[in-house]
This record gives structure tokens, sequence and C-alpha cells, in this order.
């Protein structure tokens, strides 16, 4: 209130009482808290790693080299990630329905950002990706059908 009382005096009479209630009625919208955290999938065990991927630590990892992705994926609006990390991003959404929102504090990263690797990753394995994994370990790829259904 007193900030209500002193704005005219801030601004001169350039802003009277009516405008100065309206701009202060205006509230910014809070906005979740984005953990400082790194990923890195070698820090977790494999059976935490399967309920989060469907895949061990290892099968990641193979399924990363599979995939022939860059070293650091780097979408369109400049959002980098690690190869393992934006596999990672792609398989923990695809194991059962969540919002990005529910994996900000696995990522550390924004739903946005969040949301651009998985679609870049995903574009990715559409155009070509599934020819070059074929030629690989099939032992890994067991549930890959099921990843091309969905993405």
């Amino acid at each position: 209130m007193e900030l209500l009382l002193l704005l005219p005096e801030l601004l001169g009479n350039a802003v009277t009482a009516a405008e100065a209630a309206l701009l202060l009625s205006f509230e910014q919208p809070e906005r979740p808290i984005i953990p400082d955290v790194r990923f890195c999938v070698t820090t977790l065990s494999d059976e935490n790693c399967r309920q989060q991927f469907r895949f061990d630590v290892a099968g990641v990892i193979r399924l990363t080299e599979l995939f022939a992705l860059p070293e650091f994926v780097i979408t369109g609006s400049r959002d980098k990630a690690h190869a393992t990390e934006a596999v990672c991003i792609l398989l923990h959404r695809l194991s059962y329905p969540k919002r990005h929102y529910d994996m900000i504090h696995r990522f550390g990263r924004s739903t946005s950002a969040l949301c651009r690797i998985f679609m870049h990753v995903g574009t990715f394995l559409r155009r070509g990706a599934p020819a070059m994994a074929l030629k690989g370990d099939l032992k890994v790829l067991n549930s890959w059908p099921r990843v091309v259904l969905v993405v």
C-alpha cells in the first residue's frame, strides 16, 4: 500500500492513482523451480535404471552407441545435452505416461528444454537411426518396435 501512495511522487503526475493500482494488480506468475542437477546415467544402479528407463545402465549406453547420436545433442533452440542424457530423456518419457514437469527434478532442465530435446532425438531416430540400430546388438533392441510405435 505504501508503494501505491509513493508512485505518484516517484513518477510525477504521469501516473494517476487508478493507473498505479492497475500496475500493481498484475502479479508475475509463479514459475517452477528448476534444480541445479546434472544428470549422469552411470551414477544410477541397474535396478533404478530399469525402473526409470526400462534398460539397465549398460543397455542405455549401448542404445546411445547404436543410435549413432552425436556426442552432444544441440536442438534448434540451442539446448545442449550429452547423447546419453538425451537418450535417457527419450526413454524416461516413453517408459510410462508422464508430463515434462515430472521430469524436471530428474534432469534439472525446464519443461520446454525437455520437450525440445525429446522431440529432437525422436526426429533423429525417425529419420534413419532404426536402420543403423538394426545392424547392432539385437539383444539390446528387444523393445525397439515399441519405441518406434510411440515416437
